[in-house]
């Protein structure tokens, strides 16, 4: 509502109140009662100033309950600042002539302006007596404590409302964003469906592993969201209505030409905006972060947005920090591939607890000597129930549901149990053991600590451990990363990069990287003979890892020909089914010192 004066929103804020020609209250007669006892006078008013008129909210001593504004005293009061007092009406010009004054005899006058939460006067608390008075500092700083107890009585109701609304934004709408919340979100979605013949339901967000892993504080949590929220504003633009859901999660609700929309025009450009909003990664705390975008239709994949909402947030691509955004339309399979993964991660949960995980050890052979150098630790689970799951399987929902790091904690401890017993009976002086470490693994915050208390309480050497790390885990934040390195080197922890090839790094970055080994893919030792650029490959990395200062380790090797080529090309070490296959400790205790010879070139 626009307003033209001053005295409009006064009037306005004031019949806001619901106050004028409202009942007697107590909580008002008890202020004027207590202030005529207080100042020993015979009348005290809460007065509100209308239009044509002054009324009489409460009053002692008053007969009538209101008054023409033109004779009202409080008319002159509420255009001060706080007050106004009159120790003799009859002397003063503007009132000595005021029936108050020539017909009921009022001599006193004093007023306390009363105003409403946005500061415009609505009315006074005054005192009126019948003969002149003086009115010191200290009565009036009694007469203004009174008023603030009659204001904040008048504005109660409007404080009410205020908080009402705050509430109701706080309720329905998400503080950061401005966005509605979920509920809401789903109210008006729900009515608008009515309306449309065909509809997209798109979510799009982080996993609740990438921020877990990346453990994120609140300013850069809330940055984060804030980048989010400005691209959802643009990726949104066109929607009917779009939302919040939380924890990095946005939704929209986009009309489309036709229930076949997946083929239409239009929603492929949709499609295509989705990507190329979030094609540069978002930065938070010097990370690289990927949201998901996951799309389910309208009427096709449910009716009601509900249905929509859950099937496009498990259309959604689950995968780690620092890789690629992608677009992806719900299908009837996702239901299954759900329902395998909660499976399979509530009987992690329970393998973890229960200490039924197992570890393999597959050794790893120096080629200029032949003799055994170390063994890389694989985890291996077979659960009662659901069977044999591979680390293909199970490693990627570890990572998604943050058991990841239970996962490590796990495996670090049983290896390094192991590893005296190993070392004694396999007759080498130092046996290194390798363990994979995935990126929340190496950029969680004391880590390095951790470590470094097991292997004091384990009473074993920092120079018997290697951790592999992959190219994708360094990506994410090579700072973080290198820190976290550094201080694991100091405790004699040597770093392998694994499946080295298989995705795509800056190879400046590496090379600030405190690494001392790569490893060769296994993808590539196979192409060794088979491709006719397969040793040009293998070739151009170990040359890549030699010019790094690397030692480089193959892995995968399960040909005769594949090994005599590494040696060849230069290669340091070597593991693979060739030279030995993936067995656990009591496996690994029987293993000949004099197996290592029988393959040598």
């Amino acid at each position: 509502m626009i307003l033209s004066s001053e005295e409009d929103q006064r009037l306005f804020e004031l019949h806001d109140l619901n106050l004028v020609d409202s009942p007697d209250e107590e909580r008002f007669d008890r202020i004027t009662k207590l202030a005529a006892t207080f100042f020993r006078v015979p009348t005290s008013l809460i007065s509100l100033v209308d239009r044509k008129r002054q009324w009489f909210k409460s009053r002692v001593g008053m007969a009538a309950c209101s008054t023409p504004r033109e004779i009202a005293i409080c008319h002159h009061a509420i255009r001060e600042d706080e007050f106004m007092v009159v120790n003799d009406l009859s002397l003063d010009p503007r009132f000595c002539d005021n029936p108050l004054v020539t017909d009921q005899q009022m001599r006193f006058y004093a007023g306390a302006v009363l105003r409403s939460v946005n500061g415009h006067a609505l009315g006074t608390l005054c005192i009126l007596d019948t003969r002149p008075r003086e009115f010191s500092k200290e009565q009036l700083a009694s007469l203004l404590e009174f008023a603030r107890l009659a204001e904040r009585e008048l504005n109660e109701g409007s404080r009410l409302e205020s908080w009402r609304e705050h509430l109701l934004q706080q309720t329905l709408f998400d503080p950061c964003s401005k966005l509605p919340g979920r509920r809401f979100f789903l109210e008006q979605s729900r009515t608008l469906l009515t309306r449309m013949n065909a509809a997209a339901m798109v979510v799009i967000g982080i996993d609740d592993y990438a921020l877990s892993a990346l453990d994120l504080s609140r300013e850069e949590q809330s940055k984060l969201n804030k980048q989010l929220a400005d691209n959802i504003r643009a990726v949104f633009k066109d929607a009917k209505i779009s939302g919040d859901l939380g924890d990095g999660r946005y939704c929209g609700l986009l009309p489309v030409d036709s229930p076949k929309a997946a083929q239409s025009i239009s929603f492929q450009d949709g499609v295509n905006n989705l990507q190329k909003a979030f094609s540069q990664p978002l930065q938070a705390g010097g990370r690289s972060i990927a949201p998901s975008v996951g799309i389910s239709l309208y009427p096709k994949d449910g009716e009601n947005p509900e249905q929509l909402l859950i099937k496009a947030d498990l259309a959604r691509p689950k995968r780690a920090a620092g890789q690629p955004a992608a677009v992806t339309m719900f299908s009837s399979e996702d239901i299954a591939e759900q329902q395998r993964s909660a499976i399979v991660e509530s009987r992690l949960r329970g393998a973890i607890h229960n200490d039924s995980l197992s570890l393999f050890y597959q050794p790893k052979y120096c080629l200029a000597s032949g003799s055994i150098c170390g063994v890389e630790a694989l985890l291996r689970w077979n659960d009662p129930v659901i069977g044999k799951i591979g680390p293909d399987e199970f490693i990627p929902i570890a990572e998604g549901t943050g058991l990841i790091q239970d996962i490590t904690t796990w495996v670090i401890k049983r290896a390094w149990q192991q590893l005296p017993d190993l070392t004694r009976s396999l007759g080498v002086d130092v046996l290194t053991v390798a363990i994979n470490l995935s990126a929340s693994d190496l950029l969680r915050p004391g880590f390095p600590e951790w470590v470094e208390q097991s292997l004091r309480s384990q009473k074993i050497s920092g120079q018997s451990i290697v951790f592999e790390i992959t190219e994708s885990s360094l990506v994410a934040d090579i700072p973080q990363a290198t820190k976290n390195m550094m201080a694991l080197k100091a405790l004699g922890i040597t770093f392998h990069i694994d499946d080295f090839g298989t995705c795509y790094s800056n190879l400046n970055q590496l090379h600030q990287l405190p690494l001392d080994a790569l490893k060769v893919d296994k993808s590539f030792v196979n192409q060794l003979g088979v491709l006719s650029n397969g040793d040009i490959v293998c070739k151009s990395i170990i040359a890549l890892a030699k010019s790094l200062g690397l030692r480089v380790i193959a892995e995968g090797v399960e040909t005769k020909e594949q090994l005599k080529t590494l040696t060849e090309l230069g290669c340091t070490a070597v593991q693979g089914f060739l030279l030995g296959k993936p067995m656990d400790a009591n496996e690994l205790h029987n293993l000949p010192t004099t197996h290592a010879m029988a393959w040598r070139p």
